[in-house]
């Protein structure tokens, strides 16, 4: 039997983790964190093999907020994308925090590929 995702009955409030990491999220991002609970997200989407990251009752917000401060410090300090999960390669997988668009990131060669037009779209069709 294969593990569900668990509808959330309460929504995160992100105005501290926005303080914190200096930046407004995406409306798309806060709903990936208050639609469902899950451990892994895990699937292939157009040849990637894809893991997102997990939204774990009571600490939802500790790896997300560890990892982005990770990538905020690796980018100049700058959030133009957030990390949400990984590639079977090692690519970061992010959202452009404007656009949405999804995109794999191989930061040794400064590169970025857009695999998705949006968080939705990438997670229906995972």
């Amino acid at each position: 039997m294969a593990w569900k995702p668990l509808k959330k009955d309460v929504n995160s409030n992100f105005e501290d983790v926005e303080k914190e990491l200096s930046v407004q999220l995406h409306p798309n991002i806060k709903a990936y964190f208050n639609c469902y609970w899950f451990l892994e997200l895990a699937g292939n989407y157009n040849g990637y093999d894809l893991v997102l990251n997990p939204v774990v009752p009571g600490i939802e917000f500790k790896g997300f907020k560890q990892e982005t401060e990770v990538y905020k410090a690796a980018h100049n300090d700058q959030l133009v994308n957030i990390p949400i999960g990984i590639e079977s390669n090692g690519l970061l997988l992010v959202v452009d925090n404007e656009s949405e668009e999804v995109k794999l990131e191989d930061y040794e060669r400064n590169s970025f590929e857009i695999i998705s037009g949006n968080l939705s779209e990438l997670i229906e069709n995972l």
